[in-house]
């Protein structure tokens, strides 16, 4: 087996698709929309024999003072179905091929945070020692919740907290219609979340992403990936959400609602009509895409917590899925410490 570039995007996607729980930001499609904004892409797999049996997909990406940094998110990802010693071997390779690709590029550290779940750390533990990778904060959330979408409508509703299930009916009740957008009408519901987003980010004390980022990821992600749906109330937008459909798995990345109308539960119901959404789409997992737990809490830089969109996620049922801690390994030493320095000053 031996680590090499790969530029079949066919090829790519099958194997990345075709994983447990498949993470889009590993997908070709993320790629293209990373490189649109800015970020160099490397892509590497290993090969057994004919078939991709491991990938990953790296951000080396611009940083402040003239520095860059080598990133990966949701990966390496490695064929689940190998023997844990050709499982490991496969994770040795890309993680090695990471580490080279960091100090050739001269970058200011190497980033990581993997897919792999915190009850099969036994996996990684070995190249964290040997790579002397160190903990590190994560940028993307380590903790989320994720629905079994195996289940029927029935039995999914009967999962959820008594509350949730009044809400999904108080909104229907009161009125709620989501509309999941289509077509041309992508670009108009698009617009509609972005200035709700901004209302969000305001409310809750959050830094967003600018717009122009929200209509590049529509460009490059495409409407069968990308899905927007919109609650109207009162031929009113009042709310909206981004849903990314990749391999087995729904992910809702992105959500806003208005400062008006909080009474009518809109979020609840929008939440729902995504998950039977991804029913539909024969999609096995419905992922919320971030919440905090006793071990980890979280935080916005205004000092926001995470407790009430915990609250939200967890209300809906499913289970936690926990992933390994973010790691780092400094590549450029002496400026690595001058910026762990600057940042906990400032």
């Amino acid at each position: 087996m031996q680590v090499q570039p790969w530029t079949d995007a066919q090829s790519w996607d099958a194997f990345v698709a075709a994983q447990r729980r498949s993470s889009f930001q590993q997908s070709w499609a993320w790629g293209k929309f990373k490189h649109q904004v800015g970020t160099d892409i490397i892509r590497l797999v290993v090969v057994y024999g004919a078939e991709i049996v491991g990938a990953v997909q790296a951000l080396h990406e611009p940083w402040r003072f003239g520095q860059s940094t080598l990133s990966v998110f949701s990966g390496p990802i490695v064929d689940a179905h190998l023997p844990v010693p050709q499982y490991q071997e496969v994770l040795g390779l890309l993680l090695r091929a990471l580490v080279r690709e960091a100090k050739v590029r001269g970058t200011l550290f190497f980033h990581l945070e993997s897919a792999i779940e915190q009850c099969n750390e036994s996996l990684f533990k070995q190249f964290q020692v040997e790579l002397k990778l160190q903990r590190a904060k994560a940028f993307q959330p380590l903790d989320t919740q994720m629905l079994d979408l195996h289940q029927d409508e029935a039995m999914l509703l009967a999962a959820m907290h008594e509350k949730t299930r009044y809400n999904i009916r108080l909104a229907e009740k009161r009125g709620v219609y989501v509309h999941v957008a289509t077509g041309s009408g992508v670009v108009a519901a698009l617009e509609q979340f972005i200035l709700l987003n901004k209302q969000t980010a305001a409310r809750d004390k959050f830094t967003s992403h600018a717009s122009t980022y929200y209509r590049r990821l529509r460009e490059h992600l495409g409407d069968d990936v990308l899905r927007v749906y919109v609650a109207m109330f009162e031929k009113q937008p009042i709310a909206a959400n981004i849903v990314v459909h990749f391999g087995d798995t729904a992910t809702y990345v992105h959500g806003a609602s208005s400062n008006a109308y909080r009474n009518v539960m809109a979020p609840h119901l929008l939440q729902w009509r995504q998950i039977l959404d991804a029913r539909l789409a024969w999609k096995s997992w419905y992922d919320f895409y971030g919440i905090q737990t006793p071990q980890r809490s979280r935080a916005s830089k205004h000092g926001a917590t995470w407790a009430g969109i915990t609250r939200f996620k967890l209300g809906f049922g499913g289970q936690t899925v926990s992933y390994l801690d973010a790691y780092e390994l400094p590549i450029r030493r002496g400026w690595y410490r001058l910026v762990k320095v600057l940042q906990r000053i400032f």
